[in-house]
């Protein structure tokens, strides 16, 4: 119950918010993504 509506809450209520901070957000965001892969990939 909890995980489903932490899921949707994640998805309609905070994503868009992070994204309408624009540029510094999305490259904070984006930044960690690399970094994650990069860790991965190694």
């Amino acid at each position: 119950m909890y995980r489903g509506l932490g899921h949707f809450v994640m998805c309609h209520l905070i994503w868009p918010n992070i994204l309408a901070y624009d540029n510094i957000m999305i490259h904070f965001v984006y930044g960690h993504e690399i970094w994650v892969i990069l860790i991965i990939g190694l």
